[in-house]
């Protein structure tokens, strides 16, 4: 030990070393694990709901998914317009008492969002601006 280092020791800002622990230590070495993907805790998979309404009565479905953050697609096709005049309106004030969001895609489909959605507007109009089916019946059903 060198002056120097017992002066520092006796200050209380060097610690001792043991030549023993000095020594080369032996690690173990460890075995590959194989990784196991898994989604991670507490992630759900969401859902989004279509819904042919034709009656105020089948709106209150589309409030009872919203109010369980689903979005809904509602589609009209069946409704007069007087009926559908009613059910949009009642959906709304739900959504609107909800914070969340409304679009019309065409005369006959709106999406109702809740609150954690975003509906992006942009591509709601390019849809009614290029004409796009959103719904395709399949020929085999």
């Amino acid at each position: 030990m060198s002056l120097m280092d017992k002066i520092l020791k006796m200050l209380g800002m060097q610690e001792e070393h043991d030549e023993e622990m000095e020594q080369d230590l032996e690690i173990p070495e460890l075995e590959p694990v194989e990784l196991v993907h898994s989604d991670p805790i507490g992630k759900k998979t969401m859902r989004m709901v279509v819904l042919n309404c034709q009656y105020i009565t089948d709106a209150t479905q589309v409030v009872d998914n919203l109010k369980v953050n689903r979005p809904v697609i509602v589609t009209l096709p069946d409704a007069d317009l007087e009926e559908s005049q009613r059910i949009i309106d009642f959906i709304s004030g739900a959504v609107y008492a909800m914070e969340g969001e409304v679009e019309k895609i065409s005369n006959e489909t709106f999406v109702f969002a809740p609150k954690n959605f975003i509906v992006d507007k942009k591509k709601c109009e390019a849809l009614v601006k290029e004409d796009i089916p959103l719904f395709v019946k399949d020929a085999d059903a």
